[in-house]
């Protein structure tokens, strides 16, 4: 079995999404509206660049406009008093570092700058660390954030009705438990965890020894603790290791609690043993992730690829499909079905076995590692946004897609849209951020390392042979013995057959895309013969039809679409 975990940790054990305040500060800083509830929550921001302070303190304050006697550009003298509140200031027509000095002249404790609208470059979700004016020679020692135009157009509305909104820079002492390596993994591919570990922050200047524990319950009620302590420098971060290892035996949902010896603070993580999937996001799909148009066209030219490490178990396994979703696959159809497609590559991370995974030092990308098994899905106007799309994974060397013992892989979506030259950038199905043990996390352009869409986990699932219910140890049944139509469907899907030989039962099954057998059906004397079925009850979306016969099984994947 290889023997990658140690690189893992040593190069993942920091990968965490964090940010502060300013970017030189080594205190993890969440930006987040406290009250009322309808916009609380933590914000994505950009902060100070090479000036302001070191915030090692949270700053709480009710967001106020940083009026002067003509705009809340904050380029003149300030009017509202604004001690103890945070200032709300728009973006333009001066330099950051005199707007955050006015905003201080008048007392404010933290400064958040809202985005413009006259960056035609600038995407809604766009945010910038913010450099300072050379001439300027005033000392700020104001706190400062840049929020995008999107979260702007959530807060202020608010601000403007009246409503007092109460804004945080949180300080993180203690932040990024890591539990596993993946949020799901198939149990039968389990390994023992030995990476579990959390950050904690020293924002004293003198050193300390800090302990963390982590206690893990599984899904049967038992709890296993492990426990490390880490030697922390002062006005420093540091990752506590756990010692020990721990090892999944149950299907079901595990949660880690992790907790320390210096103040109250827990921070509660979980992941899920199933029965075949690979899938690092945490299961709830509730948004997408992806650059900004403008930024899929430069600096990224055209190309948005994401990655999710896979580890096989101590008995490695065979996969047949990879699943994901577009939020917005309408806006990626050209009219061309060759350029139209994401196409989705099975890669061997450590295909010379030395234990280290191939990326290259400098450069790393994609094309350092070696394709083992590929698909393409074809985006077209049947293609439901913000569901699981399933495909079927060839390999490039056999039969059967099968990963080594304790081997390394990623599943990779790559989408090249230099072809359709629509500019715009595809938008992956995602869950909130999710933090294990792996590298990277995060999405990553090819060519490009890039660790964006801190709030975001991209679903990019594998699965293991049997994930498409009662296939395990079946032969492939080959394309042209079956053939589904029309796809995509309203209301009666017709099942086509050219068997070498008269089977004398064929089953038939239709799942969902989750895998949920949804309806079956046995058919008798089949050899030729067109069967029809009837789906009028069937909601829109993607279906797998699960075809077994004695010649060997297949999935076909159709789209009810009216």
């Amino acid at each position: 079995m290889k023997k990658l975990f140690t690189l893992l940790f040593a190069i993942a054990s920091m990968q965490f999404a964090i940010a502060q305040i300013n970017i030189d500060s080594p205190f993890p800083v969440d930006v987040e509206v406290l009250s009322p509830a309808s916009i609380a929550g933590v914000y994505d921001y950009g902060t100070q660049s090479g000036w302001g302070p070191t915030l090692s303190e949270t700053v709480t304050g009710q967001l106020a406009w940083a009026f002067t006697e003509t705009d809340s550009l904050s380029c003149g003298e300030v009017l509202p008093d604004l001690t103890g509140k945070i200032a709300l200031v728009r973006r333009g027509a001066c330099n950051f570092t005199v707007k955050v000095w006015n905003a201080q002249q008048a007392g404010a404790a933290g400064v958040v700058i809202c985005n413009h609208y006259t960056t035609a470059t600038d995407g809604a979700t766009t945010v910038y660390n913010m450099s300072a004016d050379p001439t300027f020679d005033s000392t700020i020692t104001t706190p400062a954030v840049f929020l995008s135009r999107a979260s702007c157009e959530t807060i202020v509305p608010v601000v403007d009705s009246g409503t007092p909104v109460d804004m945080s820079f949180t300080i993180k002492t203690f932040y990024g438990g890591v539990a596993s390596y993946s949020y799901h993994t198939p149990l039968s591919q389990a390994v023992p965890i030995d990476v579990m570990s959390v950050n904690y922050v020293n924002a004293s200047p003198d050193p300390l020894t800090v302990t963390a524990s982590v206690t893990i319950t599984d899904p049967n009620g038992g709890e296993t603790v492990l426990t490390g302590s880490k030697d922390i420098a002062g006005l420093s971060d540091s990752a506590i290791a756990m010692v020990g290892t721990y090892t999944p035996t149950e299907l079901g949902e595990y949660t880690a609690v992790f907790s320390n010896d210096q103040n109250d603070e827990t921070i509660e993580t979980k992941f899920v043993m199933t029965d075949f999937t690979w899938a690092l996001d945490n299961g709830t799909l509730d948004g997408s992730a992806g650059p900004s148009d403008a930024s899929f066209v430069d600096p990224y030219n055209l190309t948005y690829n994401i990655g999710s490490l896979v580890i096989a178990g101590p008995d490695g396994g065979v996969v047949t499909h990879a699943s994901f979703g577009l939020a917005n696959p309408e806006s990626l159809i050209s009219g061309d079905p060759q350029l139209d497609v994401v196409n989705v590559v099975l890669f061997d991370a450590d295909a010379n076995d030395d234990n280290v995974i191939d990326f290259a030092a400098s450069g790393a990308s994609f094309d350092n590692l070696t394709p083992i098994a590929l698909a393409s899905y074809s985006i077209t106007e049947a293609t439901p946004a913000n569901e699981l799309l399933l495909i079927e994974l060839e390999s490039l060397s056999g039969d059967v897609v099968e990963l080594e013992p304790g081997g390394a892989y990623y599943i990779v979506l790559l989408y090249d849209g230099s072809g359709p030259a629509l500019s715009v950038a595809p938008r992956y199905l995602s869950s909130s951020n999710v933090e294990y043990a792996n590298f990277p996390t995060q999405p990553l352009f090819l060519d490009i390392l890039y660790s964006g869409w801190s709030d975001r986990t991209v679903a990019a699932r594998l699965h293991l042979d049997g994930f498409v219910t009662g296939t395990e140890d079946i032969q492939p049944l080959d394309a042209f013995k079956v053939k589904v139509m029309p796809n995509p469907a309203s209301d009666y899907l017709n099942l086509g057959f050219e068997l070498d030989q008269t089977a004398k039962e064929v089953q038939v099954g239709i799942l969902d895309i989750n895998g949920k057998m949804i309806g079956q059906q046995r058919l008798e004397n089949v050899l030729n013969e067109t069967y029809r079925f009837d789906v009028h009850d069937l909601p829109n979306g993607t279906y797998v039809l699960s075809i077994l016969t004695p010649e060997g099984y297949r999935a076909e994947r159709f789209v009810i679409a009216r």
